[in-house]
């Protein structure tokens, strides 16, 4: 109408695109429309000449490559995949299908809806209550089933309601409730990957009244190969999960089954150290001792090499002196490094840096240049630490005269479990320690460099840490010291029986009133009659373990008494539920004498 309109107004018109509804083959058409205006001798219209293309097979596929590119444009990706295959079920909504369903095939070879969209939503309930009111018999498919377990597309170009009283195991009602439903064609067809049918993808037309072609059934093909894709990836990602989920437990029960028997070996070490009268005994209690902590070293470092890798490790941020933190680390590895005949020289500015740290976590990495500098240092040569700063940032060097470090080996330095051959039998340790180096001071957000003029000239490691404007720098108060002996009973509360007499021992050596009990319920019974200042108290415990402990203590009205869990389980979310079950600290397992006074002097201050 609108060509001719134009053509009798005296213009021409091309390429005018005009969609009907075609009702003998039940589809939407498409034609493109041209006319041209033919005047008389006086310039009056007198006719048009009219013609036009079907342009709609170009149509069809228009659309098609649209769904296509959209489609391609939700990223398959594996976390909220059911969100994903969603949007994709979405986009084929109204243009190339009335409905769209996808179902996943599940591990017990069930299927399970993961997208079901309606050009009119509420038609999605209809199909929810014919499913409820008719739910999967024994001995008869449905659509999906079949086509899970062959394999193969069913497709119906066109469904009548003679087709659908013909179908022999329909009720009268169930008949009509299909017809209700307006179905008109359908295609159902499977997922797979490499054989494997991993879903299926179901279309249909409905109240459009149109109907799919062959054409519309290898495309739709073609889409459910992309749907593989999607599919794959996420069942991959699934078990990758749970593999790395696998992982995490058998490190934390590595990590607790390890540090539960170095604890009271801690203790015991301590005590012989306090107790000690024979000299002649102590080269021998110092060479325990540093293999002891050479041992909880190791064991920290496999478990943290796995936290900063899995993004799992949270740093307890606060503002820190860096110069009075370094004198500290200094001065403790000071005899360490008298023992490897080596000196250890340091330099400090006569100004306060502050940064914004964790401090164990800043000592950690110093602490592991150091030892790796001792460690690869000839005797009689020597170690220098140096601090310095600019307007932006701290710099720590350290700088030894050691084996050094080759070309070859200095791309792999900050790599796990890297260990070079030709110093591996000086190493002694895991090959991780620059690797969590470099870890700590990158969630700092600084960096860490090292240098070497080759092997044997020994090596410098530069670490940059931003610091802290700080306009009061007063640093903070030590922690307010009490006196021991008039701090009331401790109770150490442990199902490890020698470890718990162990640790009161020590406490009792270092002048703290302990007691020790070996069950929760020994414990409640001895709070009934007893006053205590505070509990040192292990998680895993039969019959009642420290988190119910911890919360019935809590009830019952305990709720200023100082609760601390000392426990094998050492990750980052033990120390979170721990504390959410109402523990006042988490310390994990083994500590000696110092931790033991720093966290009571904390508790009691």
């Amino acid at each position: 109408g609108s060509a001719l309109e134009r053509a009798f107004e005296g213009h021409a018109t091309h390429d005018l695109i005009l969609e009907h509804r075609n009702l003998k083959e039940h589809k939407n058409q498409w034609l493109s429309i041209s006319c041209i205006p033919v005047m008389d001798a006086d310039g009056e219209f007198e006719y048009g000449i009219l013609w036009y293309r079907d342009i709609t097979k170009q149509k069809n596929q228009e659309h098609q490559l649209q769904f296509l590119l959209k489609s391609m444009q939700v990223l398959s990706i594996t976390e909220g995949f059911e969100e994903r295959i969603q949007e994709k079920a979405r986009l084929a909504i109204p243009v190339l299908a009335d409905w769209c369903s996808i179902e996943v095939v599940t591990a017990d070879g069930s299927t399970k809806r993961v997208a079901l969209i309606h050009r009119d939503p509420s038609k999605i309930e209809l199909i929810k209550e014919y499913e409820r009111k008719y739910p999967s018999r024994e001995g008869v498919e449905t659509s999906v089933q079949q086509v899970v377990r062959t394999g193969k597309f069913e497709f119906i170009p066109q469904l009548t309601a003679d087709m659908i009283d013909a179908t022999p195991h329909l009720s009268k009602e169930q008949r009509e409730d299909i017809k209700r439903l307006q179905l008109s064609s359908l295609i159902t067809i499977p997922i797979s990957m490499s054989g494997k049918v991993l879903g299926t993808l179901s279309l249909a037309y409905a109240e459009s009244g149109r109907v799919y072609t062959e054409e519309d059934l290898r495309f739709f093909e073609e889409f459910a190969g992309h749907l593989s894709i999607l599919l794959e990836n996420a069942q991959l990602y699934k078990e990758i999960k749970e593999r790395d989920l696998s992982k995490d437990a058998f490190f934390a029960a590595l990590s607790h089954e390890l540090r539960n028997p170095l604890a009271p070996i801690k203790f015991a070490v301590d005590l012989l150290s306090l107790h000690n009268k024979d000299e002649t005994l102590n080269g021998e209690i110092e060479i325990i001792d540093h293999q002891f902590g050479h041992l909880a070293r190791l064991l920290n470092e496999l478990l943290d090499t796995n936290r900063f890798i899995t993004g799992k490790l949270n740093l307890e941020m606060q503002t820190i002196e860096l110069v009075s933190l370094l004198r500290s680390v200094v001065t403790a590895h000071q005899p360490v490094a008298q023992a490897a005949g080596v000196e250890l020289i340091a330099s400090y500015p006569d100004f306060p840096i502050f940064l914004s740290a964790d401090k164990t976590r800043i000592e950690q990495g110093v602490i592991n240049i150091l030892n790796n500098a001792i460690k690869f240092s000839p005797k009689g040569s020597s170690i220098s630490l140096s601090v310095s700063a600019d307007d932006h940032n701290a710099i720590i060097k350290i700088k030894d005269v050691g084996s050094g470090i080759t070309a070859e080996e200095m791309p792999f330095i900050f790599e796990p479990y890297y260990q070079s051959e030709r110093i591996r039998n000086l190493s002694g340790g895991l090959g991780v320690g620059l690797r969590l180096v470099q870890e700590i001071i990158r969630l700092h957000g600084g960096s860490v460099k090292a240098s070497s003029d080759g092997a044997g000239l020994g090596s410098e490691f530069t670490v940059s840490l931003p610091r802290k404007v700080v306009e009061n720098t007063i640093t903070p108060e030590s922690l307010p010291k009490i006196s021991a002996l008039d701090s009331g009973t401790i109770l150490v509360i442990d199902d490890n029986q020698p470890a718990a007499d162990a640790m009161v021992r020590l406490l009792k050596a270092l002048g703290w009133n302990a007691h020790g009990l070996y069950s929760a319920k020994d414990a409640l019974a001895y709070l009934e009659e007893h006053t205590v200042t505070t509990i040192f108290m292990d998680i895993g415990m039969p019959e009642m373990d420290g988190y119910e402990l911890v919360r019935l203590l809590r009830q019952k009205g305990h709720t200023e008494l100082p609760i601390i869990a000392l426990t094998g389980y050492g990750f980052e979310a033990d120390s979170q539920k721990a504390l959410e079950a109402g523990f006042t600290a988490h310390l994990t397992k083994p500590i000696g004498s110092k931790e033991l006074n720093e966290i009571l002097q904390k508790v009691s201050g």
